[in-house]
């Protein structure tokens, strides 16, 4: 048996158990750190997105509300003051709806957001690791994915020989 089948069945049988049983721990809190972290970010994003393209909309809508208003003031009969007051009270109105919307939407990406965070734990939580070791052959699972690791037999690429030099 050849010195890098020796290492890499401890590795297998030895470190990995290790690494999965008080490493892996530790290493999925930062990864869901990170989850949370870039969740958290994406949603306050889109609430600035949103609230700013809310509040524009929403000042528009009261800009024409006001103007509506002025025209009815100095309407010259009754028939069309009564016409712009009506324009003046859709804008108000839609002013109204649009503030409403604003906040429905906010409250559904907090809701989106809690759930993908949620969704995410739960997958970590769940994440099956495990190393196999076959022949000269082993074989990572992470999940639903398997890999096939390298043999310590494969002959190291060029671009990888003159990284390591410049380490030295």
């Amino acid at each position: 048996m050849s010195i890098w089948s020796t290492i890499s069945k401890w590795l297998v049988k030895v470190f990995w158990p290790w690494f999965v049983k008080h490493v892996w721990p530790f290493i999925k809190e930062h990864v869901l750190e990170l989850i949370v972290f870039v969740l958290v970010t994406v949603k306050n994003k889109i609430k600035e997105y949103v609230s700013k393209r809310s509040e524009k909309r929403e000042i528009e809508a009261a800009e024409r509300a006001e103007d509506a208003e002025k025209r009815a003031k100095s309407a010259d009969s009754e028939p069309e003051k009564e016409k712009w007051e009506a324009i003046a009270g859709v804008w108000r109105e839609v002013a109204n709806t649009i503030r409403e919307e604003n906040e429905a939407l906010k409250k559904r990406v907090e809701e989106l957001i809690a759930e993908t965070t949620t969704d995410a734990k739960d997958a970590l939580d769940t994440m099956a690791l495990s190393a196999e070791f076959s022949g000269d052959q082993t074989l990572l699972t992470i999940g639903d994915q398997t890999h096939k690791l390298p043999s310590p037999k494969t002959e190291i690429p060029e671009d990888d020989k003159n990284a390591n030099k410049s380490l030295e």
